[in-house]
This record gives C-alpha cells, structure tokens and sequence, in this order.
C-alpha cells in the first residue's frame, strides 16, 4: 500500500516539475518574442502608471488600434508585485493560457467522454503552445476565448441550460474585446449554419449572438461616447481596414502555419488515416467541430496581410480533432503512433544535445552566456525526459512529451541569444546615472528593461541637433550612427554584435557552411557625447 501511495507520490511531483517549467526565466529580456511584443507591453505599462482603464496609451497619447482586455490582464500583477512590466505581463498570458486550456479540456471530457488529460496534453505538446504562452501576444487570448465560446454554444444547443448560454456569450462577448468583431466574424457563421442544418432552430442563435454583440461591444460604445467620431476613425477606418487593403502577401503563410503549429502531434494524423473505418465520423459533434474549424481557419486567407500566426486561433479545434480520434483508435495503432510520437521527441532531445555542442563551437561568435543556467536546464530536463520514461501512468507518459519543446524553447536556444544590452555596457550605464540616455532602436521597450533606466527615444533615426548634449549616452546601431557623428564629437564606449532580425533559412545555411555567423548579425554601440 505504501508503494502505491509512494508511486503515486512520485508521478505528481514529475507532472510538477513538468508544468513548473513553463514558468521558467519568464522575465528574461533577451528570451525569444515576437515583434510587437514590447509595443503591446508598452501601452500596459502606460495604462498602469497613468491609471488609464478604458483607453489603451502610447506615449501619452490613444492607441484604439485594439480593445484593451489585453492590456487588462497583467493589471493586477502590476499591483500586487509594483511594476515588473515584463514578467507579470508574460506571467499574464501563460497562467490564463493553462487555465482555458484545462477548461477546454474539461469540456472536452463532458461532451465527448474522454480523458480531460488526453486534450490537455495534445493541446500543450505543440510549437504554438510553448511560443506564445510565453510572450505577451494576442494570439492565446484570442483563440481561447473563441474556442471557449464556440465549444460552450454547442452545450447550450443540447441541453439549453442557462449556465452554457451566459459561458458561451460571456467568452464569445470577451473575445471582441481582444482583437475587435473580427472574432464574432469567426464564431457566428459556424454555429448559425449548425443551428439551422442540424438543430433546425434559430432561437438560441439570436440568444447567444445577442448577448455576445452587447457584452463586446460596451468598450466601443463607451469609447464612443468619450471621444466620439475620432475613435471610429482611427479603430475601424485607419487601423483594421488596412489589413484587407494592405500588399498582398500568399496563402501559403497560412498554410505552413498550421503545419507549423501543430507539430509534433500532427505526426499523428497518419495513423488515424490508417484506423478510419473503425471510427465513427457521422457525429453532429464532429461535424460542429469541423465546421466551426474551417470558418476558424480559413476566414484568414481572406486578409491581405497574412502571417503564420494567422493559423493560430483555430489550432485548439483541431488539436481536439486528433485527439478524440487518436484515443478513439484500436489499441494496436494507438501504441504504435503514440511509440512513433515518442521516438521523434527523443530524436530531438538527443539533437538537441548536439545542437548543446554546436553552440559551445560557434561560442565566439555567438557571445555564448556565461551564466550555467541554461546548461544545468538542458541536462535536468533530458534526464527527466529518459528517466520518467520508466513509469507505466498515462497522464505522466502523455505530459513527458512536452518537455522536448520545452527544452529547445527555453533552454537551448536562448543559449545563441544575443543581448540587447551586454553586461559591460550595462555596468556603466548603472554607474553612469547622471547621464541622460538617448536609444534608436526599433524595440525601445526592451531596452529601458535592460538597463532599468528611463530612456529618451530616438523615432525614425533622426533628432535635434541640440537634444543631445556634453555627457549624454546615445544607444544605436552602428550603421546609423553616422547620422550622429555628423552633428557632435561622440567617445565610443561599448560595442557589441545583435542578431539581425529577418534572416532566411537560405542565409542562415550559408552562414553555418561557411562557419561565419556573423554575418547574420549587426553591430551596435554605446558612446558619450564630447561637445
């Protein structure tokens, strides 16, 4: 009995440190982001200090180029912990990201009667869960409440409680206040078709489209009714009109993102192909998911501004997809996809040791961190990886199989960043706080995290000759700093190498083939004012 209990024992604290992971060096300022992360970190950190509830603020001013749910999330962190813009915000996005994903996966167990843990697994195993659970993005916010809404409308249509009815249009209605109507564009017409092809009924469509529009459009009517005509303009003319006028990018984007995304777990799609007829596929749930699933995904080809994240928000509704028919599958072809699944993820984790290794050869070019930290984490979590692999308990065995990405995404790869702002540079800033300091960089954010300073931001790489003065600090790139040298006598300080963002794979090879990573990279500096 005590063996049991201790087996028992053994398995949580595994599942444990699994999941405490993702909460791992979440602050880090040179960790992997997207583009306009700090951009969005930004207006929340103006909103905070300013005490702006209703409208999103960037350098003093509206920015209505998105509702600002967003930019509530990480609000009472920012209270609670004063400040710690980066990390709370981050923190914001990966606690409501395993929340909805469990309560998806409890759905999923009520309505389909599987195992909750079967979803929760195939939802956290891919790519699109470990990149942007981690950043402060748009991209979780809006699918999970999306998928929530949509998922919770099929429960009110079978069973018309009101329980569902408010989840559904609370979700749904919350989802405007994200990205705009454009998440109403993507629920309405797959659960209206539903309701009138199958449940031959329209009331609890009206029900549930009437009480979603009311609760997400009261951020638009109140910003209405406060700045009148110059919201409209700049949120549905200026902002999101553009996306559809804008140069027009393939289709392609969209594709290789879901592709993308969903890996590992849609390596399994073959042998759910293999086992199709002893699975029943004529369901009116399977048909609810499928359908609201193509409106999900494929309603972002329409846009001409496309992107590989345009894929995301339908992700959940095909992740459930694979999993209830994956474990619907005879055990035969179960064990032998899930054995296939695992034998890719140990591949990549003993990759990943060798990429560990390639890493320590670039080291020179790649300003290889000093601190162990990085290292001891590769070597923790592939020896929790092997080692759990003993353990006979389902739940353990399926969540083993995130530590993979795990390990690329926040251990080995972080290994080749190259900070924004290097220790050297860092230390005299810090010594040096009398001195006012000018940035002209694209992610000014990150940089006043960095040296924990206020900055005076430098836009589209020009300034007044008689801003900066005797003794001022200036943080640009090498190559514009000519624009300066041109207007005052300037000491350089500190130089150090970034990478350049928007390499392709083609230049990436080449580099690699020609043992030359700098080439992939640009040089920035630090220097005074003279005169």
């Amino acid at each position: 009995m005590n063996s049991q209990k201790n087996y028992q024992t053994t398995i949580k604290i595994f599942i444990f440190f699994i999941f405490a992971l993702f909460f791992f060096d979440l602050g880090n300022v040179n960790a992997l982001r997207q583009g306009t992360e700090g951009f969005y970190l930004l207006i929340t950190q103006e909103m905070y200090e300013a005490k702006s509830f209703l409208t999103p603020l960037i350098y003093g001013k509206p920015h209505w180029s998105k509702p600002p749910l967003q930019f509530w999330l990480p609000q009472p962190l920012y209270w609670l912990f004063q400040g710690n813009y980066l990390q709370m915000g981050r923190l914001s996005i990966l606690i409501f990201s395993l929340i909805a994903s469990l309560w998806v996966s409890f759905w999923y167990e009520r309505e389909l009667k599987r195992n909750w843990y079967e979803c929760f697994s195939f939802l956290l195993i891919p790519i699109y869960f470990i990149k942007y659970s981690r950043i402060f993005m748009m991209e979780m916010t809006l699918t999970y409440l999306t998928t929530l809404g949509c998922l919770y409308f099929y429960s009110f249509l079978r069973k018309q409680k009101s329980s569902d009815l408010f989840l559904c249009s609370l979700f749904a209605g919350l989802s405007v206040l994200i990205k705009g109507p454009v998440s109403l564009a993507m629920i309405f017409p797959g659960t209206f078709l539903f309701s009138i092809l199958r449940e031959r009924k329209i009331k609890p469509f009206i029900l549930f489209s009437l009480f979603a529009t009311l609760i997400g459009s009261s951020w638009f009517i109140a910003s209405y009714l406060e700045h009148g005509y110059a919201f409209i303009e700049y949120f549905f003319i200026r902002e999101n009109l553009g996306k559809f006028t804008a140069r027009n990018y393939p289709i392609t984007s969209v594709i290789q993102g879901l592709i993308i995304f969903t890996l590992p777990i849609n390596f399994l799609i073959p042998f759910i192909w293999k086992g199709r007829k002893k699975l029943n596929f004529n369901q009116d749930i399977i048909f609810y998911l499928v359908l609201n699933f193509c409106f999900f995904y494929f309603l972002w080809f329409l846009p001409k501004q496309k992107s590989h994240h345009y894929a995301v928000p339908a992700i959940p509704l095909f992740l459930i997809l694979i999993s209830y028919f994956f474990f619907q599958l005879p055990v035969h072809i179960k064990k032998a996809g899930l054995k296939f699944l695992i034998n890719i993820e140990s591949f990549f984790v003993s990759f990943g040791m060798l990429l560990v290794a390639l890493l320590f050869y670039f080291r020179e070019s790649l300003n290889f961190m000093e601190s162990n930290q990085y290292l001891s984490g590769c070597f923790f979590v592939t020896a929790i990886f092997f080692y759990t692999k003993r353990f006979k308990d389902k739940k353990l065995q399926l969540f083993r199989l995130i530590l993979p990405l795990i390990l690329f995404w926040q251990f080995i790869l972080p290994m080749g960043i190259l900070p924004v702002v290097p220790d050297t540079a860092y230390q005299f800033i810090q010594s040096h706080k009398e001195n006012r300091i000018f940035v002209d960089y694209r992610k000014p954010f990150f940089i006043e995290e960095s040296i924990s300073r206020d900055i005076e931001l430098i836009k589209n790489h020009t300034i007044k000759e008689s801003s900066i003065q005797k003794g001022d600090l200036l943080y640009t790139s090498l190559f514009h700093f000519n624009n300066y040298k041109k207007s005052g006598t300037y000491k350089e300080l500190h130089r150090w190498r970034v990478w350049i963002r928007g390499s392709d794979s083609k230049e990436i090879f080449e580099a690699i083939k020609n043992q030359d990573l700098r080439s992939l990279q640009e040089e920035y500096i630090l220097v005074e004012r003279l005169d």
